[in-house]
């Protein structure tokens, strides 16, 4: 009968996202507005992160991509600047203008919040401990009696 190297494993995947669900929020800590948006879906051995394109562009950085839209831009303006929609539409050419002058560096959040010190770790000894499938126990000045005891059931 051969082992099952695999079983447990989804505990292991279930720690690993809840894992990078609370590394997501600390690494975006200093923007509420896309903290709030980032959904981490764990569904079997898979992880999905799901973002907004301004978290792409964060993770990735605005050097060298064409100037951002200014539709999105415009509820921000208006939060910001306290004022009406008309204006925010007039403003929001010359702050899509100034962010893409700018030029930002890549703040790469996702890429650091799926680094788990420990993940292979866990895969390694849940996959050694349904590797192992029994022990043979032998005499011991008569203690024990010999024979094989059922290591993973």
């Amino acid at each position: 009968m051969a082992a099952d190297l695999f079983k447990g494993m989804d505990e292991v995947f279930k720690k690993y996202s809840f894992e990078v669900e609370k590394n997501i929020q600390q690494n975006l800590s200093w923007t509420e507005n896309l903290k709030n948006e980032i959904i981490v879906d764990a569904e079997g051995p898979s992880l999905s992160i799901s973002t907004p394109f301004y978290g792409w562009v964060v993770e990735k950085g605005r050097r060298g991509w064409a100037m951002p839209p200014t539709k999105p831009l415009i509820p921000w303006i208006m939060r910001k600047f306290s004022v009406s929609e008309e204006e925010a539409k007039q403003l929001s050419y010359p702050v899509a203008l100034s962010i893409y002058r700018s030029s930002r560096l890549p703040r790469p959040w996702i890429d650091q919040s799926l680094k788990i010190n420990n993940l292979l770790e866990d895969i390694a000894n849940k996959m050694i401990y349904n590797f192992i499938r029994d022990i043979e126990v032998s005499q011991n000045n008569g203690e024990f009696i010999q024979g094989r005891i059922p290591w993973n059931k």
